[in-house]
């Protein structure tokens, strides 16, 4: 009977986590915006500056444009970003919100008035620790800044 009700534990406690962090852990770049009045709508894109190649390492004509849309501030929420070609999850979670992909290349990542630049052409990219990184554009200051994982 112990062994039953520690089975069951290990169960119950390994399973609620592992989902949860399906919700926060699909995205490779995590967009945020902060000091943005409810309203207000921040378009981030992300143009492609170069060749791109897909999953497989092939060249590819996709994945050259994609943004994500925005309303408000959003600190601490994770739900809003894009996904690597290399590890796409395309089982979305009620409430999740589609993200669109990125390939290996060079994107160029803006809003109107400011922009940066992020190199995923290494092709050692999916084994490196991941592409993991969080973006935070400031409303008021018109900036963005990043943190990696």
């Amino acid at each position: 009977m112990k062994k039953l009700i520690l089975v069951l534990c290990f169960v119950l406690f390994d399973y609620i986590p592992a989902q949860k962090m399906l919700q926060t852990s699909r995205l490779e770049i995590f967009a945020r915006v902060v000091y943005a009045s409810g309203g207000t709508t921040t378009d981030i894109s992300a143009n492609a500056m170069s060749a791109r190649w897909d999953e497989n390492d092939n060249l590819t004509s996709i994945y050259s444009f994609s943004s994500v849309s925005i309303t408000g501030s959003n600190p601490g929420q994770d739900n809003y970003g894009w996904d690597f070609v290399t590890s796409k999850d395309d089982g979305f979670l009620p409430g999740d919100i589609p993200a669109p992909d990125i390939a290996h290349g060079l994107y160029k990542f803006s809003i109107p008035g400011t922009h940066f630049y992020i190199d995923y052409r290494d092709c050692n990219m999916p084994y490196s620790g991941g592409p993991d990184i969080w973006i935070r554009y400031d409303n008021n200051l018109g900036t963005f800044a990043y943190k990696p994982r």
